[in-house]
């Protein structure tokens, strides 16, 4: 609060002396509450410099503590950042707990998948391995197309079957003639013939089949059940042997020739032997006791001379196997 005084002139502000004393009051009151705020002001300094200075020495202890802790820490135990992972122990078991598989580990040019499925993507094109399409008609078939979406050939109506045009592969209903030119002729293992077929009456009846690698033809002349009955053949023996022309010549036999054998002797009279007569013994007082034994029963031969005439023969009924026959041929379709 400011006091004006004036010169002492007519017209100037005069304060009385209740005015001054009032004035000079209120500013003792101020400069009481003055001085009180900035005792309170220089406390709260303090304070707030104690609390300050007891923070600086907690941080002071911190620091201290973490420089301790740290200097105790084994470092290698942590990846740091500059060795981009190359000091960890083993790369497999930190994918494993990063939940990464072996894909983390391929090349980019060189991904394996083999297993789990691919969801969400565009469709592949031909030409990156794909069919361009992401569903087909059910049950039709696919059909290339250059490097552009595959083309399909459904089913159609009931019998068709899948035929070419020239062009592309169509679903189209089979020839009347069975696919067959007419003339075509086939063997059936049944009585009759099929639907669209003739059966043949006439030719070919009784024959056996022959495979051959030239020109197809027929042959034989006997049926195939006449040739292949069960037949026993007829044989009559004419021969004769005329040996009127053979003759044997004589052998004089020796000694080990002939059999072994004895002469009887006769004895002429009593006491009395022919002379020479070799008489080993008596038979009971015989008058014609044996001679010793002699020959040897040894083999001898005769000489034959002359020729002899074979004549006659034998004779059977044949049995003619010219089967009839009709060729045929194997093909194999190219």
């Amino acid at each position: 609060m400011a006091i004006y005084r004036g010169a002492g002139g007519a017209g100037d502000a005069v304060a009385d002396s209740s005015s001054e004393a009032l004035l000079i009051r209120e500013l003792v009151s101020e400069a009481q509450v003055d001085a009180d705020a900035a005792a309170s002001s220089a406390s709260a300094a303090s304070s707030s410099a104690s609390a300050a200075a007891s923070s600086a020495s907690a941080a002071s202890t911190s620091a201290t503590n973490a420089a301790n802790s740290a200097a105790s820490v084994d470092v290698t135990l942590f990846a740091r950042k500059a060795n981009n992972l190359s000091d960890l122990t083993s790369a497999s078991t930190a994918r494993t707990n990063l939940g990464l598989g072996t894909l983390a580990t391929q090349s980019a040019s060189a991904v394996s998948i083999t297993g789990g499925s691919v969801t969400g993507i565009t469709d592949l094109t031909v030409s990156d391995g794909g069919t361009g399409a992401s569903t087909f008609t059910s049950n039709a078939v696919l059909l290339g197309n250059g490097t552009s979406s595959f083309q399909t050939v459904s089913p159609s109506t009931n019998g068709n079957i899948l035929t070419s045009n020239g062009t592309t592969w169509i679903s189209q209903a089979p020839a009347a003639s069975g696919g067959f030119d007419a003339g075509t002729r086939m063997m059936f293992a049944q009585t009759s013939a099929p639907t669209g077929w003739t059966k043949d009456t006439t030719n070919y009846n009784n024959h056996a089949l022959r495979v051959v690698t030239g020109a197809a033809s027929t042959g034989g002349s006997v049926a195939f059940t006449t040739a292949f009955a069960s037949q026993t053949p007829t044989i009559s023996n004419t021969l004769s042997i005329d040996s009127s022309g053979l003759s044997v010549g004589s052998t004089t036999l020796t000694t080990s020739q002939i059999p072994s054998h004895t002469h009887t002797v006769p004895i002429r009279s009593p006491g009395c032997f022919a002379q020479g007569a070799a008489v080993t013994s008596f038979d009971n007082n015989s008058a014609f006791p044996n001679s010793g034994s002699t020959g040897g029963g040894g083999s001898h031969n005769h000489s034959i001379s002359g020729s002899a005439t074979l004549s006659g023969g034998i004779t059977s009924s044949a049995i003619n196997l010219a089967v009839q026959y009709l060729d045929v041929i194997t093909a194999t379709k190219n």
